[in-house]
């Protein structure tokens, strides 16, 4: 398979075959059991060569997959792991700020639906990739909004997880994205992250008081009454 020759077609065809080839790399790389160490393996040559708008179709066929009933990718959750953790690694030492970051949106934004599909395992589970993942994740609003919906049902069985990963994702808001981050934000929302979250313990509390200090500094009444809560409780303690 000359990679060389695809990377270098710029056509709509061009991308049409890569974004096939991907999907058929990606799934050889997860039956065969492909090494990321190899620097000779298929899987390392294609993220090598491509640009991330067609890497990011492996991670795209995988949650495609992983989305249907009894999915045989379940089985290979390991495998899809660590090319998560090893493509997060990748990246972070070739960026050099979180501006950088947002043109590997869409990849991340793919690998986190492999999570949200998966039944093979949890957010809880998860939750120290998934922080590493959220420079990622916050460079538009809509899909900030929708993984915040994610992690507020999350929050019903995982309170802790799902408080440290949104405060994760709130923490790494650039400054230029944050007025269209937080008019996004649905106050139901962070009601239930943070209700579940001080139910949950100190540290999980700490975190919501955290978020939602940066959203009661940007006038949202529903924070600011929290915030009093918040304090008010902790005082009585």
């Amino acid at each position: 398979m000359r990679l060389d020759l695809l990377a270098e077609d710029e056509s709509d065809e061009g991308w049409i075959t890569a974004a096939t080839t991907a999907s058929h790399i990606g799934m050889a790389y997860v039956v065969e059991d492909e090494s990321l160490d190899d620097d000779e393996s298929l899987i390392r040559q294609f993220y090598d060569m491509m640009h991330s708008e067609t890497t990011a179709n492996v991670a795209d066929a995988f949650s495609q997959v992983l989305d249907n009933e009894d999915s045989p990718l379940d089985d290979h959750w390991d495998a899809i792991r660590e090319l998560w953790q090893w493509r997060l690694g990748k990246v972070e030492s070739e960026i050099t700020d979180i501006e950088d970051a947002a043109e590997y949106h869409q990849e991340f934004r793919y690998f986190l639906q492999c999570l949200q599909h998966t039944d093979a395992t949890s957010l809880e589970d998860e939750q120290d990739l998934v922080e590493r993942t959220a420079p990622f994740l916050v460079h538009q609003a809509p899909h900030v909004r929708i993984l915040e919906e994610w992690l507020g049902e999350q929050s019903a069985t995982y309170p802790a997880a799902a408080i440290s990963v949104y405060h994760a994702v709130i923490e790494a808001v650039p400054d230029g994205e944050w007025h269209n981050v937080a008019r996004s934000s649905k106050d139901e929302m962070r009601e239930t992250l943070y209700t579940n979250a001080i139910h949950a313990g100190d540290e999980p509390g700490s975190h919501a008081y955290k978020v939602a200090n940066r959203f009661a500094a940007a006038g949202y009444e529903i924070d600011k009454e929290f915030l009093d809560s918040y304090l008010s409780d902790d005082d009585s303690r």
